[in-house]
């Protein structure tokens, strides 16, 4: 051999080397990494992904089986469903969106709210009772038309007289309709009007006018009760719960703030101003009144939404002053949920742990769900031929069993019984000869046939109405019963229990076609379990549920 080919066979040898190398390192990389629970159809599930999915799966009580069948079914329905392309339905786009949604602002209320939230300390709650608890007041109030009017009810109640004498003197009309006895009330459910008004106003003093729900209210202080620390002590589970809503409150509209900065918001007050209670200026219809990135809301599309408000809150009745706190009301609630819910959704939560094993199953679970739908439940309609021959053939299903009305004596005492039977045999009343037996009275009730004993259906089974039976032992009684009545067995006509049936047979077919199909995807896949890293697993999750069980 030449040099030259020398040469070369040592190159080419060298290069087959290297790529066997590379190939033998890129082997070795992809076996690396957690070990394979189960592979179907070359791909690989770990004990995590088990794990994650059982956490998600098993209902309340429910234990781990033997085997792990029931994943390896609900990768081969959802594998089948993905191949179907399910994912492109609109309900199930639906549904998965939506609960990625409501999920996600839960999360993000989470993150910017609630784990800034401290338990307030105890002089954060004296300071707060101190503001809404207390002091407790006891107050009389009187509601003029005018201000006017008012002002000489104020006037006359201040030289010492009590504010019913005061309004009378004054000539107001209607006392009885117009005088209101408030209290004990605390700060925080006074009026906002008068609450600022009476909050430092001692006992005997009188105040006002305020105007409150189109009055001029007049007020007298009766008793004015500051705060106690016993009062503040019964009231302390209570002052946590309202000191943490409005801890929550403040952080919400701190966030709400700085997602309006961070999507532009803007509100369109001339537009808004367009809006009243009739409808929208024509000329401002479709013109822009809250806009921010990505998204814009029209006049009438706002009206619509303040219609809709307007009417869940006051009925048809609409006035002016009442439509604009709704309409502010509605406005602020659609910013609020608007840039909430676009802030959450571009967290993307559903790719972040411990949600993204959360968001998997559920998309998993959708996708199974849509499955069924469209391919077990449509091959599930029942005929009205197959509901009457289940009912025919399960009939005592639909049976109303028969009762009997009837008077049942018993006894131990032979002697006395044999002299009994006797007189009845006679023609004796039985209500008359069985009196020495129930001196408190004879009973007749109502017994369905699967309460008699073997004894009595025997007896009872044989007897006409009206007539008595002679003596018959019954266990350690000896017995006597004259019928009353008997109802016999009848049964539910076929169609009042038609629907019923075609459910319960919908349901079985259901069941049944589903494992017919969950066979042929088993038949047709390849399957691999590792029997020995599943019981190294089962008897963790094992433990971990024994664990949990005996704490």
């Amino acid at each position: 051999m030449s040099l030259k080919k020398n040469k070369l066979f040592i190159i080419f040898t060298f290069i087959l080397c290297i790529q066997f190398a590379i190939l033998s390192e890129t082997k070795a990389f992809w076996q690396r990494g957690p070990k394979a629970l189960i592979i179907i159809d070359g791909i690989k599930y770990t004990r995590d992904d088990y794990i994650h999915w059982w956490h998600e799966w098993r209902e309340p009580g429910a234990t781990i089986k033997d085997d792990p069948e029931d994943f390896i079914e609900w990768m081969l329905l959802f594998r089948e469903a993905e191949r179907m392309q399910l994912f492109k339905n609109p309900a199930y786009q639906r549904k998965v969106n939506v609960f990625l949604k409501v999920r996600s602002l839960l999360l993000l209320k989470q993150e910017e709210v609630d784990q800034h939230i401290n338990p307030p300390s105890s002089e954060d709650l004296w300071d707060f009772y101190q503001s809404e608890y207390a002091p407790v007041l006891k107050m009389k109030l009187v509601q003029a038309k005018t201000r006017e009017e008012a002002l000489k009810i104020k006037e006359k109640a201040d030289t010492g007289i009590s504010i019913e004498e005061a309004a009378e003197i004054s000539g107001l009309n209607d006392i009885k309709n117009r005088l209101m006895m408030i209290g004990p009330i605390r700060p925080l459910n006074i009026p906002e009007p008068i609450r600022k008004s009476v909050y430092d106003l001692p006992a005997q003093q009188t105040g006002g006018p305020v105007l409150w729900q189109d009055s001029w209210c007049v007020y007298e202080i009766i008793e004015n009760k500051e705060g106690t620390e016993e009062d503040f002590e019964s009231l302390r589970k209570e002052l946590i719960r309202k000191k943490v809503r409005s801890e929550e409150n403040r952080l919400t509209q701190a966030l709400i703030e700085r997602l309006k900065k961070k999507y532009a918001l803007n509100v369109n007050e001339k537009v808004l101003a367009a809006i009243g209670s009739e409808g929208v200026n024509p000329e401002k219809e479709k013109e822009i009144v809250i806009s921010f990135k990505g998204g814009n809301v029209t006049a009438d599309m706002l009206f619509k939404a303040i219609r809709k408000e307007s009417h869940l809150r006051s009925g048809n009745r609409r006035g002016g002053m009442d439509f604009e706190k709704i309409r502010d009301r509605v406005v602020a609630d659609m910013i609020a949920q608007t840039l909430t819910s676009r802030e959450a959704l571009e967290r993307h939560y559903e790719r972040k742990m411990p949600f993204k094993h959360t968001f998997e199953f559920y998309s998993q679970r959708r996708m199974i769900k849509e499955f069924e739908k469209v391919v077990i439940e449509s091959n599930t309609q029942i005929s009205t031929d197959e509901v009457s021959q289940f009912y025919d053939k399960n009939k005592e299903r639909y049976a109303r069993i028969g009762s009997v009305d009837m008077a049942l004596v018993k006894t131990q005492e032979k002697e006395l019984a044999d002299s009994l039977a006797v007189r009845l045999k006679t023609g004796e009343d039985f209500f008359s000869v069985m009196q020495v037996l129930a001196p408190a009275g004879i009973q007749v009730k109502r017994i369905s046939f699967d309460k008699l004993s073997a004894s009595q259906w025997d007896v009872v089974s044989k007897l006409e109405p009206g007539q008595v039976s002679g003596s018959f032992q019954d266990k350690n009684d000896i017995c006597f019963v004259k019928l009353i009545r008997r109802e016999e067995k009848t049964y539910i006509p076929l169609k009042e229990v038609t629907e019923q049936i075609r459910e319960e047979l919908k349901r079985m077919k259901f069941t049944e076609t589903r494992k017919e199909i969950i066979h042929k995807l088993k038949e047709r896949s390849e399957i691999q379990t590792d029997s020995n890293e599943w019981g190294k697993l089962r008897d963790q999750l094992l433990s971990e549920e024994h664990a949990a069980t005996n704490k």
